[in-house]
């Protein structure tokens, strides 16, 4: 069984339009941003509307897992789910 998402890449899921597609992590976050709080952050800044509702639809919700995920490092399994909180 394939990963939901290669790695390296930023799985989107539209649930309301009922598509999936990926993106490459742009190769700057590697070096910027540390993991998946890091990333997340980045990523909410750069795709959210300033002063958005957070109850509003346009809101997106974000599971991040960090950077040695899958690695065999122990205890390194963590995903952080991040969105814009109310």
């Amino acid at each position: 069984m394939s990963p939901p998402c290669s790695p390296g890449r930023i799985l989107h899921v539209d649930l309301s339009a009922e598509k999936v597609w990926e993106e490459p992590v742009p190769e700057d976050w590697y070096r910027l941003y540390v993991g998946g709080e890091g990333f997340g952050a980045r990523y909410l800044y750069d795709n959210l509307k300033a002063h958005i509702d957070p109850m509003s639809e346009e809101n997106k919700i974000l599971f991040i897992t960090g950077p040695l995920t899958d690695t065999g490092a122990p205890t390194c399994g963590r995903t952080v789910v991040m969105f814009k909180s109310p």
